[in-house]
C-alpha cells in the first residue's frame, strides 16, 4: 500500500484532492468520485428512495442493510481513490468499520436564523464539529466522507473557515476532518426545490506507520464508540413523543443555544448564594462537595421540569 501512496504523492493531480488545508480546522476536499464507482452507488438508490419527503431525517446504519449492500460499502471504502487522504508515504489509510450509514436529510425549518424546535437534529444545523469532546490525537486524522446519492438544490454544507458552501449532488464527494472542521447545514430559501439530501457516509483514519496495533485498535474503538453514543443521543430526540425522548431532544437543542452557558452559570451562582445565605454553608474546603453537588442537582431539577412542560404541551396540544 505504501508503494501506491508514494506513487499518488508524486502525481501532481493528487494535490488537488485537498481543496483547503488548515492545521486547526483540518483539511477538506470535494469533487466527483471516479465513474467506475457510480454503478456501485446506484445500488443504494432503491433503499434510500423508500424514504419519503415527509421524513425529516433518517439514518440507515450498515447493520440494517443486506449483505450485498454491506459488500458495496466495503468496495467503496477499499478503493485506492481514498489513499490520497494520506499526505505522505509514512502514513496509513484505514477505514473505521461500523460508522457507515445511508443518510437522508430534509430539515423542516424555513429560516436559517430561526431553527427552534428541531430537537435531535439541531446539532447538524448549527456550526459544529462532528466530534466535540476529546477527539484530537497527535499524528491522527479522521475524515468523514459524504457521497451524494441524489441531486440537491436547496441544502448546503457550509464550511466558513474555507469559505466553502457546497450543495452535494449525485456522485459528488465531500470530506472534512471529523474532529476539527466546524461546519453546518443551511437551507437555500430562494429555491422552491424540496428535494432532500441523500448520501452515504464513510470514515477513514490516517495514522503514522509507526503507530502500534494497540493504539490503532484503541483509536478505532474510541471513535466508533463516540459515534454510537452520539447517534443514540441524537436519534432518541429526533421526533420526540415520550418524556424520555423530549429529555434527549431538548438537551441537544439547548447545547447549541448561544446563551445557555450564561443561563446555567447564573443558576449555579444563585444556588450557591442561596446555600450560603439561607443555610449558612461557609466556603470551606470540607463544603466544596456540597457546592458542587447541590447546585448541579438544582439545575438538573429545573431542566427536568422544563422537559415535563414541553412533554405536557405535546400531549395536550400536539405541539413540539
Amino acid at each position: 500500500m505504501n508503494i501506491i501512496i508514494a506513487f499518488l504523492l508524486l502525481n501532481p493531480f493528487v494535490f488537488a484532492f485537498f481543496n483547503n488545508k488548515n492545521e486547526i480546522q483540518g483539511n477538506i476536499g470535494f469533487g466527483k468520485v471516479p465513474e467506475y464507482i457510480n454503478p456501485i452507488l446506484n445500488n443504494f438508490s432503491h433503499q434510500i428512495d423508500l424514504i419519503t419527503n415527509e421524513e425529516h431525517m433518517k439514518h440507515i446504519y450498515i447493520s440494517q442493510l443486506s449483505t450485498s449492500l454491506k459488500n458495496n460499502f466495503q468496495s467503496i471504502k477499499n478503493d485506492s481513490f481514498w489513499y490520497q487522504l494520506a499526505e505522505n508515504n509514512h502514513s496509513r489509510v484505514l477505514h473505521i468499520d461500523g460508522m457507515e450509514e445511508l443518510y437522508y436529510s430534509n430539515p423542516k425549518f424555513k429560516n436559517n436564523n430561526n431553527m427552534i424546535g428541531l430537537y435531535g437534529s439541531t446539532n447538524n444545523l448549527y456550526l459544529h464539529r462532528d466530534c466535540e469532546f476529546i477527539c484530537t490525537f497527535p499524528n491522527v486524522k479522521v475524515y468523514r466522507v459524504l457521497i451524494g446519492l441524489s441531486n440537491n438544490e436547496n441544502m448546503i454544507t457550509n464550511i466558513p473557515y474555507a469559505n466553502v458552501s457546497h450543495k452535494l449532488q449525485k456522485y459528488d464527494y465531500l470530506f472534512f476532518d471529523y474532529s476539527r472542521t466546524h461546519h453546518q447545514v443551511l437551507k437555500d430559501n430562494t429555491l422552491l426545490d424540496n428535494n432532500a439530501r441523500k448520501m452515504i457516509k464513510i470514515h477513514f483514519m490516517i495514522i503514522d506507520d509507526s503507530t502500534s496495533e494497540f493504539t490503532e485498535l484503541f483509536l478505532k474503538t474510541y471513535f466508533k464508540t463516540y459515534n454510537s453514543i452520539f447517534r443514540f443521543w441524537s436519534n432518541m430526540g429526533l421526533e420526540p413523543e415520550t418524556y424520555f425522548q423530549f429529555f434527549f431532544g431538548l438537551s441537544n437543542e439547548f447545547f447549541y443555544t448561544s446563551y445557555i452557558s450564561q443561563v446555567v452559570s447564573l443558576l449555579y451562582l444563585f444556588s450557591i448564594l442561596h446555600m450560603y445565605i439561607n443555610y449558612n454553608i461557609d466556603f470551606k474546603a470540607n463544603n466544596m462537595l456540597k457546592f458542587i453537588t447541590y447546585p448541579s442537582l438544582s439545575i438538573f431539577t429545573v431542566y427536568c421540569s422544563i422537559v415535563f412542560l414541553y412533554w405536557c404541551r405535546y400531549k395536550l396540544y400536539g405541539i413540539r
